[in-house]
Protein backbone atom coordinates (compact mmCIF):
# COMPACT_ATOMS: atom_id res chain seq x y z
CA UNK A 1 0.00 0.00 0.00
CA UNK A 2 1.37 3.29 -0.87
CA UNK A 3 1.76 6.10 1.44
CA UNK A 4 2.28 9.73 1.45
CA UNK A 5 3.27 11.99 4.62
CA UNK A 6 5.40 14.92 5.60
CA UNK A 7 8.62 12.98 5.72
CA UNK A 8 7.70 11.55 2.67
CA UNK A 9 7.74 15.38 0.73
CA UNK A 10 11.53 16.15 1.98
CA UNK A 11 12.70 12.94 1.17
CA UNK A 12 12.73 10.38 -1.84
CA UNK A 13 11.07 7.44 -1.56
CA UNK A 14 11.30 4.62 -3.64
CA UNK A 15 8.40 2.08 -3.33
CA UNK A 16 9.32 -1.67 -4.85
CA UNK A 17 6.48 -3.37 -5.90
CA UNK A 18 5.59 -6.00 -3.09
CA UNK A 19 2.13 -6.95 -3.28
CA UNK A 20 0.87 -3.57 -4.00
CA UNK A 21 0.01 -1.90 -7.00
CA UNK A 22 2.46 0.96 -6.43
CA UNK A 23 4.07 2.21 -9.21
CA UNK A 24 8.05 2.06 -9.93
CA UNK A 25 10.26 5.00 -10.02
CA UNK A 26 13.27 4.08 -12.54
CA UNK A 27 16.70 6.06 -12.07
CA UNK A 28 18.78 6.50 -14.26
CA UNK A 29 22.74 7.64 -12.96
CA UNK A 30 22.70 10.55 -15.34
CA UNK A 31 19.26 11.88 -14.78
CA UNK A 32 18.90 15.64 -12.82
CA UNK A 33 18.59 15.35 -9.05
CA UNK A 34 17.18 18.85 -9.36
CA UNK A 35 13.75 17.69 -10.11
CA UNK A 36 13.63 15.85 -7.11
CA UNK A 37 13.82 18.65 -4.71
CA UNK A 38 18.04 18.14 -4.51
CA UNK A 39 19.40 21.54 -4.24
CA UNK A 40 22.85 21.33 -6.66
CA UNK A 41 26.08 23.38 -6.21
CA UNK A 42 29.00 24.05 -8.32
CA UNK A 43 32.27 23.01 -6.64
CA UNK A 44 35.21 24.81 -8.38
CA UNK A 45 38.70 24.91 -7.17
CA UNK A 46 41.76 26.78 -8.13
CA UNK A 47 42.95 25.86 -12.00
CA UNK A 48 46.92 25.07 -12.49
CA UNK A 49 47.21 28.70 -14.46
CA UNK A 50 46.23 30.61 -11.39
CA UNK A 51 48.50 28.75 -8.90
CA UNK A 52 51.21 29.55 -11.00
CA UNK A 53 50.36 33.15 -11.40
CA UNK A 54 50.24 33.46 -7.06
CA UNK A 55 53.32 31.46 -7.03
CA UNK A 56 54.77 34.48 -9.29
CA UNK A 57 53.88 37.17 -7.89
CA UNK A 58 54.70 35.72 -4.20
CA UNK A 59 58.56 35.17 -5.42
CA UNK A 60 58.79 38.82 -7.11
CA UNK A 61 57.64 39.90 -3.69
CA UNK A 62 59.92 37.93 -1.91
CA UNK A 63 62.89 39.44 -4.09
CA UNK A 64 62.01 42.45 -3.69
CA UNK A 65 62.10 42.20 0.62
CA UNK A 66 64.99 40.65 0.32
CA UNK A 67 66.81 43.16 -1.48
CA UNK A 68 65.29 45.99 0.79
CA UNK A 69 66.99 44.18 3.46
CA UNK A 70 70.26 43.58 2.47
CA UNK A 71 72.52 46.10 2.67
CA UNK A 72 74.67 46.96 -0.54
CA UNK A 73 78.35 46.50 -0.80
CA UNK A 74 78.60 50.18 -1.10
CA UNK A 75 76.86 50.77 2.26
CA UNK A 76 78.57 48.35 4.20
CA UNK A 77 81.93 49.97 3.08
CA UNK A 78 80.75 53.95 3.74
CA UNK A 79 79.37 52.09 7.07
CA UNK A 80 82.47 50.90 8.08
CA UNK A 81 85.05 53.80 6.64
CA UNK A 82 82.92 56.05 8.80
CA UNK A 83 83.13 54.11 12.17
CA UNK A 84 87.09 53.74 11.44
CA UNK A 85 87.32 57.30 10.72
CA UNK A 86 85.70 58.31 13.74
CA UNK A 87 87.69 55.68 15.82
CA UNK A 88 90.86 57.10 14.81
CA UNK A 89 89.78 60.69 15.29
CA UNK A 90 88.58 59.69 18.80
CA UNK A 91 92.00 58.09 19.25
CA UNK A 92 93.91 60.94 18.61
CA UNK A 93 92.27 63.09 20.43
CA UNK A 94 92.12 61.46 23.98
CA UNK A 95 95.71 60.65 23.37
CA UNK A 96 96.33 64.29 22.97
CA UNK A 97 94.50 65.35 26.02
CA UNK A 98 96.15 62.24 28.27
CA UNK A 99 99.18 63.12 27.22
CA UNK A 100 99.89 58.48 25.77
CA UNK A 101 100.80 58.28 22.26
CA UNK A 102 98.04 56.28 20.59
CA UNK A 103 98.94 54.17 17.33
CA UNK A 104 96.74 51.82 14.69
CA UNK A 105 97.36 48.92 12.72
CA UNK A 106 95.50 46.28 10.20
CA UNK A 107 95.55 43.84 8.04
CA UNK A 108 93.57 41.49 6.02
CA UNK A 109 89.45 42.60 7.73
CA UNK A 110 90.96 43.10 11.01
CA UNK A 111 92.45 46.37 13.00
CA UNK A 112 93.45 47.38 16.66
CA UNK A 113 94.74 49.95 18.65
CA UNK A 114 97.58 50.43 20.86
CA UNK A 115 99.00 52.31 23.85
CA UNK A 116 102.57 53.40 24.05
CA UNK A 117 103.55 52.48 27.76
CA UNK A 118 105.86 54.57 30.34
CA UNK A 119 108.83 52.17 29.18
CA UNK A 120 107.82 53.03 25.46
CA UNK A 121 106.59 49.73 24.53
CA UNK A 122 103.37 49.16 22.53
CA UNK A 123 100.42 47.48 24.07
CA UNK A 124 97.47 46.23 22.28
CA UNK A 125 94.44 47.92 23.68
CA UNK A 126 91.93 44.51 24.54
CA UNK A 127 88.55 46.30 26.69
CA UNK A 128 88.65 49.28 26.17
CA UNK A 129 84.92 50.49 24.68
CA UNK A 130 85.72 52.11 22.07
CA UNK A 131 89.31 50.77 20.86
CA UNK A 132 89.18 47.34 21.23
CA UNK A 133 90.09 45.11 18.24
CA UNK A 134 87.62 45.26 15.59
CA UNK A 135 87.03 42.40 12.77
CA UNK A 136 85.44 43.95 9.32
CA UNK A 137 82.76 42.44 7.79
CA UNK A 138 83.86 39.16 4.90
CA UNK A 139 83.15 41.87 2.47
CA UNK A 140 85.35 44.43 3.33
CA UNK A 141 89.14 44.32 3.79
CA UNK A 142 92.05 46.83 4.07
CA UNK A 143 94.00 47.58 1.02
CA UNK A 144 97.18 50.37 1.36
CA UNK A 145 97.91 51.77 4.11
CA UNK A 146 100.09 54.70 3.95
CA UNK A 147 102.23 57.02 6.76
CA UNK A 148 103.48 60.24 6.31
CA UNK A 149 103.66 59.94 2.52
CA UNK A 150 105.24 56.56 2.42
CA UNK A 151 103.17 53.26 2.06
CA UNK A 152 103.84 51.00 4.86
CA UNK A 153 103.78 47.46 5.13
CA UNK A 154 100.29 45.45 6.38
CA UNK A 155 100.14 45.51 10.01
CA UNK A 156 102.53 48.29 10.74
CA UNK A 157 101.69 50.68 13.00
CA UNK A 158 100.04 54.13 12.47
CA UNK A 159 101.19 56.78 15.08
CA UNK A 160 98.05 59.06 15.73
CA UNK A 161 99.71 61.34 17.74
CA UNK A 162 103.38 62.29 17.53
CA UNK A 163 105.03 64.26 20.28
CA UNK A 164 106.55 66.68 18.23
CA UNK A 165 105.10 66.69 14.98
CA UNK A 166 101.90 65.84 12.78
CA UNK A 167 102.22 63.22 10.24
CA UNK A 168 99.49 62.81 7.36
CA UNK A 169 98.33 58.99 7.41
CA UNK A 170 95.78 57.50 4.84
CA UNK A 171 94.11 54.10 4.90
CA UNK A 172 92.06 52.45 2.17
CA UNK A 173 89.40 50.06 2.92
CA UNK A 174 87.91 47.92 -0.12
CA UNK A 175 85.01 46.17 -0.96
CA UNK A 176 84.86 44.43 -4.31
CA UNK A 177 85.64 47.13 -7.02
CA UNK A 178 84.62 49.79 -4.59
CA UNK A 179 87.75 52.01 -2.52
CA UNK A 180 87.33 54.25 0.48
CA UNK A 181 89.97 56.41 1.79
CA UNK A 182 90.15 57.08 5.30
CA UNK A 183 92.28 60.48 5.52
CA UNK A 184 94.29 62.15 8.98
CA UNK A 185 96.32 65.27 9.20
CA UNK A 186 97.99 63.89 12.41
CA UNK A 187 96.16 66.57 13.98
CA UNK A 188 93.57 64.83 15.23
CA UNK A 189 91.28 66.12 12.38
CA UNK A 190 90.74 62.21 10.23
CA UNK A 191 87.63 62.09 7.48
CA UNK A 192 86.40 59.54 4.80
CA UNK A 193 86.95 60.83 1.09
CA UNK A 194 85.93 58.47 -1.93
CA UNK A 195 88.61 56.06 -3.20
CA UNK A 196 89.53 54.77 -6.27
CA UNK A 197 87.57 52.34 -8.02
CA UNK A 198 89.71 49.36 -8.36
Amino acid sequence: MCTDNSTARKTIQFILPLNCCARSIRVYPWASVAKYGFETRSIRGFTLLEMLVVLVVASIMLSVVTLNLMPSAQSVLREESQRLAFLMENGAMSSQSGGQPLAWSGTGNSYRFWLRTKEGEWERIEHDNLLHPRNLPDTVRIGDVSFNGHRIEPGALVVLSPELSAKDFRVTLLSDELASDIVGNGLGKVEVVAGKTQ
